[in-house]
């Protein structure tokens, strides 16, 4: 199955860098919020579940230091990487 998504809530934030990975998307926002969707049953967009979503959804990240500054996001295989500076 196919899901068909549209990005419909960035919480008025704009795409700064987008990357695919297998059956997933993500992006990093002019803000320096990374948002995904798609494909997720290891938890690869980053929102601490791991269904499938075919909506944007903000990814959790309380567990990374307070003003880290994100260059960079990546969707591998079945993993994401955010790179930053």
């Amino acid at each position: 199955t196919q899901l068909q998504t549209q990005a419909t809530s960035l919480h008025s934030q704009y795409p700064n860098k987008i990357s695919a990975g297998r059956d997933f998307s993500l992006t990093l926002t002019d803000e320096n919020s990374i948002f995904g969707w798609g494909y997720n049953p290891f938890g690869q967009i980053g929102n601490g579940y791991f269904e499938s979503r075919n909506i944007v959804v903000e990814s959790n990240l309380n567990l990374i230091p307070e003003n880290t500054n994100f260059v960079k996001v990546v969707g591998g295989y079945l993993h994401s990487l955010a790179l930053s500076s």
